[in-house]
C-alpha cells in the first residue's frame, strides 16, 4: 500500500512538472500571438468620415477608397492590389448621421 502511494505521489509530481511546463508554454504562445496580431494591425489604415452609400459592397468600397486616395495623394504610388481587405466598422444603423469608419488592411508586399 505504501508503495502505491509513493508511485501515485511520483506520478503527481511528474504531472505537476508537465502542467507547469505546458502553462509556461501557453503563456508564451499567447504573448507571441498578441505580438503577431499587433504587427499585422500596423499596416491598417482607418478612414473617418468617408460617406457611406446604401448599395455599398467590398468591391465598390475598394474602388471608392482607391479613387479617393489617388486623388488626394497623386504622387504616392498606390494600386488596387495594395488593399488586402477593407470593411466598415460596426453595425449599420438607420438614421445615423456620421458614417461608420473604414478599416483598410494594406498588403505588405
Amino acid at each position: 500500500m505504501t508503495r502505491n502511494i509513493t508511485e501515485v505521489k511520483t506520478q503527481m509530481g511528474e504531472h505537476d512538472k508537465v502542467l507547469k511546463s505546458q502553462t509556461t508554454m501557453m503563456h508564451q504562445v499567447k504573448k507571441d500571438l498578441i505580438e503577431i496580431c499587433d504587427r499585422q494591425r500596423r499596416s491598417n489604415l482607418r478612414i473617418l468620415g468617408y460617406p457611406e452609400k446604401s448599395e455599398e459592397n467590398e468591391a465598390k468600397l475598394i474602388q471608392a477608397v482607391f479613387d479617393w486616395t489617388t486623388s488626394i495623394l497623386p504622387d504616392v504610388p498606390f494600386a488596387r492590389y495594395d488593399i488586402g481587405a477593407i470593411h466598415r466598422v460596426g453595425p449599420k444603423r438607420l438614421g445615423r448621421k456620421l458614417p461608420r469608419d473604414i478599416v483598410v488592411q494594406l498588403c505588405c508586399c
